[in-house]
């Protein structure tokens, strides 16, 4: 079954050839050639085949420039992805918990925050590490909003 083409102006098809030559991004001039094979008439499969991607982005891409534009298609959708574990809120209290000292003195180690919080130890490195927070290591200063 062969998918219908796609229609660009002059003005699509010159800032696509542009995009698939020069300093543009290679994910980006990937999709910009399956854009224009696309609109030559190419097949789907013959599409990744010669750009060497999966039919699922060629489809992706085509659906994308139906739906957005070219420029919308070629660029990456930053939209997908898990979602974060601890709200901006909640990241707060953890990181403030550990800058204190822990109760019976001493520093927080990773275990101890987790148990206290009931957060996964690995959410709980992983948030202290995004900040180069080392409540075992070193005293933590933190400061409020207000």
């Amino acid at each position: 079954m062969k998918a219908s083409p796609i229609c660009l102006t002059d003005e699509e098809r010159d800032a696509l050839e542009a995009r698939t030559r020069g300093n543009a991004k290679a994910s980006e001039a990937r999709r910009a050639r399956c854009l224009l094979l696309a609109a030559q008439g190419w097949s789907v499969s013959r599409i990744a085949e010669a750009v060497g991607c999966g039919t699922a982005t060629v489809k992706r891409v085509k659906a994308r420039f139906r739906k957005e534009g070219w420029e919308a298609a070629i660029t990456r959708n930053h939209g997908g992805g898990r979602p974060q574990r601890l709200g901006p809120l909640e990241r707060r209290r953890l990181i403030a918990l550990a800058c204190s000292e822990q109760p019976g003195g001493g520093r927080w180690t990773i275990r101890a925050l987790a148990a206290a919080t009931g957060i996964s130890r690995m959410t709980v490195q992983r948030t202290l590490e995004r900040d180069g927070i080392k409540p075992w290591r070193e005293k933590n200063v933190v400061c409020s909003d207000s």
